[in-house]
């Protein structure tokens, strides 16, 4: 239900062997770039995303409406990406889920930059999920990235290392995951039984909290 027409390129073009049929495939980056109103970069880091721009043409950056940037960069490298290309219609920001999320639309994304360029980029963003500009730097929305993470890792620590109690004392974990639940900071309790049924626990080490808050971006 929609008259937007999409042009796509990827490094390695084995990634995306098959397109709908309303999407073209571009030959290279800038032949994407061209003629498109909105540019939507989502490259692994700073340092592709920043390889990949340097084989456009600038005349061909300045003529788009918004260059939306989605990467896993830290926030100095966010810096140095608005530094070298802000003087586009550029905004940045990062995804809050597993990138899994896009497909369904269900992705939310916190962006910094320019609240203009933000508004022309939100058509675009309303495809991938529910997208919130938290600040005019593209530094700001790592830094909120880098504080959910922090929080998450805790939070996943502190159920594990209760999880563990429960569970040397020979108790089921049912009630404890349901009080989780109730706490409602996340529906948790049933992924909490689910991990714990098909990994065997014997330690709270970072190794188990990292394996969970992987799970918490894959369904959460």
């Amino acid at each position: 239900g929609t008259n937007i027409q999409v042009s796509v390129w990827n490094r390695s073009p084995n990634r995306c062997p098959q397109l709908p049929a309303n999407v073209s495939r571009a030959s290279t980056a800038e032949a994407a770039c061209k003629s498109a109103d909105i540019v939507l970069l989502m490259l692994s880091n700073a340092n592709a995303t920043n390889a990949v721009l340097q084989t456009v043409d600038h005349r061909t950056m300045s003529d788009v409406l918004a260059i939306v940037n989605l990467n896993s960069a830290s926030s100095v490298e966010a810096k140095e990406l608005e530094e070298a290309y802000g003087t586009y219609a550029y905004i940045s920001g990062v995804m809050l889920a597993d990138p899994s999320g896009l497909i369904n639309g269900q992705c939310p994304m916190y962006l910094g930059g320019p609240e203009d360029v933000f508004d022309l980029a939100r058509p675009v963003l309303e495809f991938l999920g529910t997208s919130m500009l938290v600040g005019s730097t593209a530094d700001v929305p790592v830094i909120y990235d880098q504080a959910i993470v922090s929080s998450l890792l805790a939070y996943m620590h502190a159920i594990s290392v209760g999880d563990a109690l429960i569970r040397s004392a020979g108790l089921p974990v049912g009630p404890f995951a349901s009080f989780m639940d109730a706490l409602d900071v996340r529906p948790f309790g049933k992924r909490l039984l689910e991990v714990h049924e098909t990994q065997k626990y014997e330690s709270t080490d970072g190794e188990f909290s990292t394996n969970l808050v992987a799970d918490f971006y894959k369904h959460g």
